[in-house]
């Protein structure tokens, strides 16, 4: 049987190519937003070839960022593969756990955003994730329809309550994770989640990202524990928080590249609305998949935090 023109190709090395095409015209926003899902397929690939390719077009678009308050340091997070939706903004805010200061640094970026893109255009399989839901919190599902009925009505995908969620951190794809690795992954975190006391966030409205509307989250301390903790049981056991994770919750998601303005009015509109506080007593790991423009999944394990 003859070969397709792109069996050869690795899902890493097609991810290299369809950055790459984005890099020459300047266009950013896409080539972060499309390489968002990558990096659990570029880190094992069967190409060094591959992964160097796409964190070298991740930095350079970086670097070629007109705003000049972006830190060069920053490069580094997207050498390693990182996900844009995951680290917008790229800026830290100056205290994490400062709840005012978080939303303000959320809030400043999405203003400056000068594309929406379509959610649904970056890769996706199957995978296992770390996460906070939030069907069962009444205050958040709240609050997401009040923000929610102010948006506009084409060009997003609301999410719904049962959709509302915290991610903590993406473990790897289904097909990529040996059973053995899920296991001690799942034992770990079991062990450290005895131990971790419930903690309290606040959840404030407006703010997005180039791909979706969300909840800005704080404080994050705890939240940059629990990441911790899940990488390196994942064995991601090298990587700062702060380098990767941006702490949110998303109430809807853009499903085309748009202009950006009626979604900001729209934050605007929302941010008076007063924040609400939740309680995190428990982490779930989940099989997450998609089916029309929304998330679902399979909880797999539950995780009390029942630390005295």
């Amino acid at each position: 049987m003859a070969r397709g023109p792109f069996e050869s190709y690795g899902y890493a090395r097609v991810a290299a190519n369809a950055a790459t095409a984005y890099v020459r015209p300047g266009d950013t926003p896409r080539v972060l937003h499309d390489t968002g899902d990558i990096d659990p397929a570029v880190e094992p690939a069967d190409s060094d070839w591959s992964r160097a390719w796409v964190r070298l077009d991740i930095a350079t678009s970086v670097l070629r960022q007109q705003d000049a308050a972006v830190p060069r340091r920053q490069v580094g997070v997207y050498r390693m593969g990182t996900s844009y939706s995951s680290t917008f903004p790229v800026s830290l805010p100056t205290d994490p756990d400062d709840p005012a200061g978080v939303a303000r640094n959320d809030q400043a970026a999405f203003d400056q955003l000068d594309q929406m893109l379509c959610h649904w255009d970056r890769p996706h399989r199957r995978s296992y994730h770390w996460m906070v839901t939030l069907d069962d919190e009444p205050h958040a599902v709240e609050l997401s329809q009040q923000c929610q009925a102010v948006l506009p009505e084409d060009g997003l995908d609301l999410i719904p309550p049962e959709s509302l969620h915290l991610t903590v951190r993406r473990f790897g794809y289904v097909d990529e994770v040996p059973a053995g690795t899920l296991d001690t992954a799942v034992t770990a975190v079991s062990e450290y989640c005895r131990t971790t006391r419930p903690f309290h966030l606040r959840l404030f409205p407006l703010a997005g990202s180039p791909g979706a509307l969300r909840f800005s989250v704080a404080p994050w301390s705890p939240l940059l524990f629990l990441h911790r903790a899940v990488s390196e049981a994942s064995g991601y056991d090298d990587v700062d928080p702060l380098t990767l994770y941006r702490p949110h919750v998303g109430i809807a998601y853009s499903n085309r590249v748009q202009p950006p303005g009626p979604f900001i009015a729209a934050a605007h509109k929302a941010r008076p609305v007063p924040s609400t506080a939740i309680t995190v007593t428990e982490l779930r790991l989940v099989e997450l998949y998609r089916t029309d423009h929304q998330y679902r999944w399979h909880v797999l394990e539950r995780f009390s935090l029942a630390g005295a």
